[in-house]
């Protein structure tokens, strides 16, 4: 038994050392690639080493003297899994990006020279993508360089940096994205007011709500998605003009935010952009004061049932349900009438949430619809409402 289990041991040290050896040989040849003069090549390489980075420390210049260069370069012929899958539709990659990638992944040594890329390299791709694979590592240490690099001369490197201090969420970012959002690059603001929701500090509502009601509409409604992702109801008189004044992305994301905030001060305003011009922005309306659930949204909301697009009128029948107030009844039970069989199943599910008994008839009626989400919907509204008005009952005898 003892020979036995010695000798099963050397089988597998020699099994061990003979994949090192191969490993060694594949690592080998892929930074003999990286040495040749061939992006494709030498992105493929790049590609590689960033799936197998233990142990490829040797690699590091390699890589390095790839990270300024922006050949783009088919997805397909980098990622040997993705062969044919996905035609003109995949992006292209880029030398910079694979070996920027890789260094990442190695760590060590090679965050290091990432970090002395984004403050110093003479390339702009090479500081841009150093900045993005630095947002990728998680490391805290990687914060002062990109808060550095929010002050550099190109704006696709600000905004990269923008990007990877909202992917690492350390709060000494904070302030400094808080000047990004003022930066004369719509692309930098639009990507610092996204890092700050990232973020979730309630120190920066005050720079996002004059964002805002800014005139850069993709800024304007990426900051409106960082209010409602902090989610601090200083935001909502901002949010409230964003939403009667913004461009359509702003107002949709005001409308999403005052939701999440769930504020009732938000409920006019709100109400208001039921009758917006836009389907989109009456829809998110409705679905933020059913999130708020406040009986002022009422009377808007039963108006809201006779919108002329049907997916407005299913989250207003949504919204009913969630605010459940006696005062909706009416106005759903003539929806479960409609020509949209989501709005009829939607009110059925309202009218079983509210539990009025007034529902019951037309609740019985709505069993011989002829969509089958209806008749299940009203058929569980219908116990519902009955088991509500049997508890009733008892607190009345």
């Amino acid at each position: 038994m003892r020979s036995f289990r010695l000798l099963t041991l050397i089988v597998l040290g020699l099994v061990a050392t003979a994949a090192a050896a191969q490993w060694n040989d594949e690592l080998a040849a892929r930074i003999t690639a990286l040495r040749g003069s061939d992006p494709k090549v030498a992105a493929r390489a790049a590609y590689w080493i960033a799936r197998h980075p233990a142990g490829a420390e040797s690699a590091i210049p390699d890589l390095q003297r790839w990270l300024a260069d922006d050949t783009a370069i088919p997805r397909y012929d980098i990622y040997e899994e993705m062969e044919g899958s996905c035609g003109d539709f995949c992006a292209p990659v880029t030398p910079s990006e694979e070996a920027a990638h890789a260094l990442a992944k190695i760590g060590g040594r090679a965050f290091d020279v990432l970090l002395d890329s984004v403050a110093k390299h003479a390339s702009p791709v090479a500081r841009r993508n150093s900045a993005w694979a630095l947002g990728t590592t998680r490391n805290s240490r990687a914060v002062p360089a990109l808060i550095g690099a929010l002050a550099d001369q190109q704006a696709e490197v600000r905004t990269q940096a923008a990007w990877a201090l909202g992917a690492l969420r350390d709060d000494r970012a904070v302030e400094p994205l808080m000047k990004s959002v003022r930066d004369s690059d719509p692309q930098v603001r639009s990507q610092a007011a996204w890092a700050l929701g990232a973020l979730r500090n309630n120190r920066a509502v005050t720079a996002l709500a004059e964002a805002v009601v800014g005139s850069d509409d993709h800024a304007s409604a990426q900051a409106a998605w960082a209010l409602g992702a902090i989610r601090d109801a200083q935001a909502v008189d901002a949010l409230g003009r964003a939403l009667a004044a913004g461009g359509e992305p702003t107002r949709h994301q005001a409308a999403w935010a005052l939701g999440a905030i769930r504020d009732s001060r938000a409920v006019p305003a709100l109400t208001a952009a039921l009758r917006d011009s836009d389907g989109k922005v009456r829809d998110q309306a409705a679905w933020a004061l059913g999130a708020i659930r406040n009986a002022q949204a009422v009377g808007g909301l039963v108006e809201a049932l006779k919108d002329n697009d049907a997916k407005v009128r299913s989250q207003a029948a949504w919204a009913l349900g969630a605010i459940r107030n006696n005062d909706a009844v009416t106005g759903l039970v003539a929806a479960l009438k409609d020509g949209d069989a989501q709005v009829r199943s939607q009110a059925a599910w309202a009218l079983g949430a509210i539990g009025d008994a007034r529902a019951y008839d037309a609740l019985e009626a709505a069993l011989n619809d002829g969509d089958e989400h209806v008749r299940k919907q009203a058929e569980w509204a219908l116990s519902s409402v009955s088991e509500q008005h049997a508890r009733q009952l008892k607190r009345m005898i």
